[in-house]
């Protein structure tokens, strides 16, 4: 039995699962920011122990590896819809010019990747070098 879905289906589809990638976001920018609180106080505290630096390390690299979890599902999201309205596309309803500006922007069906585009990238390296050095790095007198 083969399932077939109208366009305006596929589409809330998509925005349903944008919705629910919205608040993963808001939680990854929270514990970007716990990274920058912790490391901010690691540096103001000179007396801070190697165990809480180690600890922080962890939780700062582990917020990076979510973030890039998060732009790898929303994009493969955004593929996974991009397939079905190439489905929809070669059936009798046809595509509309949004389903068409959607799928021209989009990479049908690719799988998912951890590898961020350029600007993603830099985004977490920013961060996270800004992290890591405040917590590593001793505090000048």
């Amino acid at each position: 039995m083969e399932l077939q879905f109208t366009e305006l289906e596929i589409w809330q589809t998509f925005w349903t699962g944008m919705g629910a990638a919205g608040i993963w976001l808001m939680g990854v920018v929270f514990f970007i920011w716990v990274g920058f609180r912790l490391s901010g106080n690691l540096y103001a505290n000179a007396e801070a122990n190697v165990v809480m630096r180690i600890a922080a390390t962890g939780f700062c690299l582990c917020v990076a590896y979510f973030a890039l979890v998060w732009f790898a599902m929303t994009e493969w999201h955004a593929n996974g819809v991009a397939g079905a309205f190439l489905d929809l596309k070669g059936s009798v309803q046809g595509l509309s010019p949004n389903g068409e500006m959607f799928l021209a922007g989009s990479d049908p069906r690719a799988p998912m990747s951890l590898m961020p585009n350029p600007p993603q990238g830099i985004l977490l390296l920013c961060a996270l070098s800004i992290q890591l050095m405040s917590i590593w790095m001793p505090k000048k007198s």
